[in-house]
């Protein structure tokens, strides 16, 4: 257990001083030594993001829908939507755009977003309407960016997600005018 927890402790020392080769051994070496899904898809959402530092998309893809599958079991609905954000922008920055669009509308879709009236106002969710509108964009799909991106600022606002906020109303800037 000791072992487990110091892997995991220099992992994210490791990832926090962008050292991506040294957090992915220790996230690795630390999943060894755990098969409880409470600790693991914290570590995998680790691994997910030293591997994207180190431009291995595909393969921090792979460990991103592992540890939604293992959040979505716990119920962790914020940490779905940030994960299913990473993988969208995992698969962009891998020149997958149509991925990058797929993978934002299977998040939509796990979380119900279009169909829940009782999705609390977060920033992951702000954050993957954000994503799901820039895609469509560059897949094409304008009309369907515009409500997406402006459900996302209504919620970065209420949220007072000055950031957040900052990136959609450049995604908006560049929308064709209705």
């Amino acid at each position: 257990e000791r072992a487990r927890l110091f892997h995991a402790r220099a992992a994210d020392r490791a990832l926090s001083r962008f050292a991506s080769v040294e957090a992915e051994n220790n996230y690795r070496a630390a999943l060894d030594m755990t098969e409880a899904p409470g600790e693991r898809a914290p570590l995998l959402a680790g691994l997910a993001k030293a591997l994207f530092y180190q431009s291995r998309f595909a393969e921090a893809i792979q460990d991103i829908r592992e540890a939604i599958r293992l959040y979505q079991a716990a119920g962790d609905d914020e940490a779905v939507a940030r994960l299913y954000t990473r993988a969208s922008r995992a698969a962009w920055d891998g020149a997958d755009t149509p991925g990058g669009l797929a993978l934002c509308r299977e998040g939509l879709a796990a979380l119900n977003v279009m169909e829940r009236a009782d999705l609390p106002d977060t920033p992951g969710l702000a954050e993957l309407l954000h994503e799901a509108g820039r895609e469509c964009y560059f897949n094409g799909l304008p009309d369907e960016a515009r409500p997406l991106c402006e459900r996302a600022l209504g919620i970065a606002e209420r949220l007072d997600l000055t950031e957040l906020q900052v990136q959609i109303l450049a995604t908006v800037g560049i929308l064709p005018a209705r």
